[in-house]
């Protein structure tokens, strides 16, 4: 890839940060990453000259104290006050240590994007890119509203119609996510004026598959940051007590990425004892990167299905999905899922209902025919999540090509 003179910051709190990393620092002379770590909290501050990193600040975010009295509005409003304004911090020092105006900015939330038009407000950065990772739908309070959360939802689409309209470009992780935004707009009957509305999955660049062996257990991965009922645990674990009654030996992991000491472990395995699939299913707590990769590269399939049809991974491109995908796993997602016409259609994977019987079904269908679904996780991964997708958005918002 040929390099330029373009010079990016950007602000991303999403896991998959490092593919769309290695994608700006193929086509940029400096790159400032202002980086939130989901599990840990820390803020990173990384700053490259193409690939050879510059230097490297860190800090842990403020924790608001959880004393009686203090409402859950008020820890999350201090949360949504804090991280901002630790993003401009950051930006301000990338700015001051590289002496450089940055030509884009990216952001991956509406509040980040809010820091970047203030930023280009002052001449201190050139264009802003709105990348839309998530989308708040007011029925993702199911029948539990309450003023708090109804304010929470107002403010949120304020925000991100504000920034839509005035980012230089907003880009959408899943088409889910604009077609939303667009229908709020027709109930309002206030059209959007994007500047520039582009859809743009976020890119795999290190696709590693590997070459599976059949005389291997089957193994079902569940990634995530917790092991909560109704999002695939407790759905996993029934379909594997029916595979074993029908003779399929199949194993169960689950990689929490957050300790082994949660308090749905105890919940999970309870319920693992009585289905009678104990030894079946496996919990891990944090697993290093090059071990979490073998991990996914021995499974048969990734699991990532949701009850509630309005959870936040069904509007966004979760981090779970590209985890499996960059490493040649095939996956079983939600129907509800932005992503299940794609994956089904690149045979990448099956959607399904949250329902016992079509988990079994799916699982044998991929095990049955396992070399060409991870032919079609190259496929998809290859024509859909390409990194010069990202690269000629890029390059067309400054008018480089």
């Amino acid at each position: 890839m040929v390099k330029t003179r373009l010079s990016i910051m950007a602000l991303l709190d999403v896991s998959y940060f490092e593919s769309i990393l290695k994608v700006m620092q193929g086509i940029s002379e400096k790159v400032a990453l202002v980086h939130r770590d989901i599990l840990t909290q820390r803020y990173s501050l990384v700053c490259y000259s193409g690939y050879r990193k510059m230097g490297e600040r860190s800090l842990l975010a403020p924790v608001f104290p959880n004393v009686r009295g203090i409402s859950a509005a008020a820890r999350f409003g201090w949360y949504y006050l804090v991280c901002p304004l630790l993003d401009l911090l950051l930006a301000l020092l990338a700015i001051n240590c590289t002496k450089t105006r940055f030509a884009v900015f990216i952001a991956s939330s509406c509040l980040d994007a809010l820091v970047g038009l203030l930023l280009r407000r002052t001449r201190l950065v050139g264009k802003v890119i709105y990348w839309a990772m998530d989308w708040l739908s007011l029925s993702r309070f199911r029948t539990d509203i309450g003023l708090e959360k109804l304010g929470t939802f107002v403010l949120f689409q304020h925000m991100d119609r504000f920034c839509a309209e005035h980012c230089d470009g907003t880009w959408d992780a899943t088409g889910r996510i604009g077609r939303a935004r667009e229908a709020l707009a027709r109930v309002l009957r206030n059209p959007i004026r994007y500047m520039q509305h582009e859809v743009v999955y976020p890119p795999v660049v290190d696709f590693q598959s590997k070459i599976f062996e059949e005389t291997r257990k089957p193994v079902v991965l569940l990634v995530g940051r917790g092991l909560r009922e109704g999002e695939g645990t407790d759905l996993a674990i029934e379909g594997i007590s029916s595979l074993l009654s029908r003779g399929f030996e199949v194993k169960f992991m689950i990689v929490s990425g957050s300790g082994t000491n949660l308090p749905d472990r105890e919940k999970i395995l309870d319920y693992a004892r009585r289905c009678g699939v104990e030894k079946q299913v496996t919990i891990r707590g944090y697993v290093p990167t090059s071990e979490l990769r073998q991990i996914i590269q021995n499974s048969t399939c990734g699991l990532s299905v949701f009850r509630d049809p309005n959870h936040v991974s069904n509007f966004a491109f979760p981090g779970k999905v590209v985890l499996y995908l960059e490493s040649g796993l095939p996956v079983i997602v939600s129907k509800t899922s932005a992503l299940a016409t794609d994956i089904e259609g690149s045979n990448a994977g099956v959607a399904i209902e949250y329902q016992k019987n079509e988990f079994v079904q799916a699982f044998l269908e991929i095990l049955s025919c396992e070399p060409k679904f991870r032919l079609g996780v190259a496929k998809f991964v290859q024509t859909r999540l390409s990194g010069e997708r990202v690269t000629k958005c890029l390059l067309s918002m400054v008018a480089l090509i």
